[in-house]
């Protein structure tokens, strides 16, 4: 895949990240103690769809 800038192609790379983030919910439970958990995550960095 090419990404126009840096950040489209950083952003993918984090919204990797969470997804394999919220298929553990025990690595979610032992760091994050935000009740939304990943939820919490994405709004802070802006959800694109």
């Amino acid at each position: 895949q090419q990404y126009s800038n840096p950040q489209d192609r950083l952003l993918h790379i984090i919204d990797e990240f969470v997804k394999q983030v919220e298929l553990s919910p025990s690595y979610m439970e032992s760091h994050c103690r935000c009740p939304q958990g990943t939820t919490h995550f994405r709004t802070s960095l802006g959800s694109r769809d």
